[in-house]
């Protein structure tokens, strides 16, 4: 049985300890959820250490790398690749459309063509293939702005 470290507390008198309070593998996953749907976009570990440290949560990035790695195993949470962050999903077999310029995302069912894509990897002998697909572009908004600039500067389209 591992030993239980008791932080000392500032208002006990010399020698007393308060526990620490131990935060279960379930609560640290619904805390990381929590924080990050308050995220506006895609968020990294230390991101997230940030956030729960400003809320008073404390968590060490390495502990949110660990929950992380719960919450992909159990499909809540993917990564974005050409973003190295993480965000809370809602598909299965999601396709992310990602904005290079603000790092928006958009999430798309892939059901189809992910499963088309696993068999495809399966007949060419690729074992375990979990496909995913981010495609790098520009928002709507982002275009508009930049449109709205290159106007605004007299220059063409």
């Amino acid at each position: 049985m591992p030993r239980e470290v008791l932080p000392i507390d500032q208002t006990a008198s010399p020698g007393h300890h308060r526990k620490k309070q131990h935060r279960t593998p379930a609560a640290l996953n619904e805390l990381v959820i929590a924080l990050m749907s308050q995220m506006p976009e895609p968020a990294t570990a230390y991101e997230i250490a940030a956030t729960s440290e400003a809320l008073g949560k404390s968590l060490s990035a390495m502990q949110v790398y660990r929950v992380l790695d719960r919450l992909i195993a159990e499909g809540r949470v993917r990564r974005i690749e050409c973003l190295s962050a993480y965000v809370i999903t809602e598909c299965e077999r999601p396709i992310f459309l990602v904005c290079k310029a603000c790092r928006s995302i958009a999430e798309l069912p892939g059901d189809t063509l992910m499963l088309e894509l696993e068999d495809f990897a399966s007949k060419l002998g690729f074992a375990e293939s979990r496909p995913f697909i981010e495609a790098v572009g520009v928002c709507f908004d982002c275009t508009q702005r930049s449109a709205e600039g290159r106007q605004a500067n007299g220059e063409a389209r």
